[in-house]
């Protein structure tokens, strides 16, 4: 943007900041098209029986892969998909198969049989249930205070300790006699639920030293396990966050992507609130959230992940002044952005005589920055495959320029 006599012409405006501005995002723009800035997987919500979805806002570049359900699908040509669509196009199938791209489109072959909304909420902000004194590496033991309660079951849902695999047991009460379980190697109890109410309350402890977990108060049946408002996973990775600082345990009980029991599906929180963390198995029904390891006062929420997901590059957020940056762009290449808003004045005329010489120097110092660019990703890439540092990367910067 300082590439210019002046950046604000009283007489002509066109030296002004928001006119630079323009030219450095659309400069910008095509910096991220022609080094595949920031390759990711991007997600997007699909309809019921529709083949053709826009493509992400976010995506700046060609499609590399495409997933549905965690399943690849497979890229054909667009023109074969439309000379065959009278029989490919049957629905003969719940999953897409292939995938094809027609200008900012993807298309689906044949269409998803269900809708999925990427970030669709299956539970809203819910306190964790603050359970104390976790067993670590000990067994657990329930007790009533009342004689009568013998016939009722606790299911209890926690981790194994430092595996972090979850893990239920089935434990039934015996009055005011203490019953341990038999798993002796808990590390978090996530939350518990009784098939059906006691007359006294129930406590549940750590078994060396008799402290209590949490209690049950007569009448009620759980503990620490939320009921989703909507329990369709969409065979999407489910996304959690909390609303302050917690490393606490959240876990998921329901059917995973197959439509088998699943719940051994749990996740650390980050210890941010700001950070939402992705679970590792794809859900289709989310029937308990378990949420008792995690402190009273910090809310959980879940949500839906991305049924459909593509992977390509992302756009870069739009500079809106002087001081902004591009995100995920070393401070090295932000000047390369500049020369290409120079280079783009030679059609507005700024230069009057000296145009084209002047258009033509910056924009060979744009396209050197690309190519740099592109030495930089192509590093970056090396480096997660056979280790290599980023000092290579900024190396062929420098050498390029």
């Amino acid at each position: 943007m300082d590439f210019c006599d002046r950046q604000d012409n009283p007489t002509t405006g066109k030296f002004s900041t928001a006119w630079w501005t323009r030219q450095i995002n659309y400069a910008k723009d095509v910096l991220a098209q022609e080094t595949g800035y920031y390759r990711t997987w991007q997600p997007l919500s699909v309809v019921a029986n529709i083949r053709e979805y826009d493509n992400p806002s976010t995506l700046c570049w060609g499609i590399q892969e495409a997933r549905y359900e965690g399943q690849g699908l497979t890229p054909v040509d667009v023109y074969q998909l439309m000379e065959d669509s009278g029989s490919r196009f049957d629905g003969a199938t719940s999953s897409p198969t292939t995938y094809a791209i027609k200008g900012n489109q993807i298309e689906l072959n044949p269409a998803p049989k269900r809708s999925v909304t990427s970030g669709g909420a299956i539970i809203s902000a819910t306190a964790g249930g603050n359970f104390a004194n976790q067993p670590t590496n000990d067994a657990i033991e329930i007790v009533s205070d009342s004689a009568s309660d013998t016939t009722q079951t606790l299911t209890v849902w926690g981790t194994t300790f430092q595996t972090g695999d979850v893990c239920e047991e089935s434990i039934v009460l015996n009055g005011t006699t203490a019953v341990s379980s038999v798993k002796t190697d808990w590390g978090d109890i996530l939350g518990m639920e009784l098939d059906a109410a006691c007359a006294g309350t129930v406590t549940i402890r750590e078994a060396s030293a008799n402290q209590t977990i949490i209690t049950i108060t007569a009448g009620n049946t759980s503990k620490g396990v939320a009921t989703p408002t909507n329990t369709d996973g969409g065979k999407a990775y489910p996304l959690v966050m909390a609303s302050s600082t917690s490393t606490a345990v959240v876990g998921l009980y329901g059917t995973n992507s197959d439509g088998t029991t699943e719940y051994d599906n749990c996740i650390n929180l980050t210890g941010t609130a700001s950070l939402t963390r992705k679970f590792p198995k794809r859900m289709d029904m989310i029937t308990k959230i378990l949420v008792g390891a995690v402190a009273t006062g910090n809310n959980v929420t879940v949500t839906r992940g991305a049924a459909l997901e593509i992977y390509g590059g992302t756009l870069p957020t739009d500079f809106s002044g002087e001081s902004d940056a591009a995100t995920g762009l070393p401070a090295q290449f932000h000047i390369y952005l500049a020369h290409g808003a120079a280079a783009m004045a030679e059609v507005a005329d700024l230069y009057e005589a000296q145009m084209q010489g002047r258009a033509t120097v910056h924009s060979q110092a744009f396209w050197k920055g690309v190519e740099a660019i592109r030495a930089y990703y192509s590093s970056m890439q090396m480096e997660k495959a056979d280790g290599l540092g980023r000092d290579n990367a900024f190396q062929n910067m420098y050498d390029m320029s």
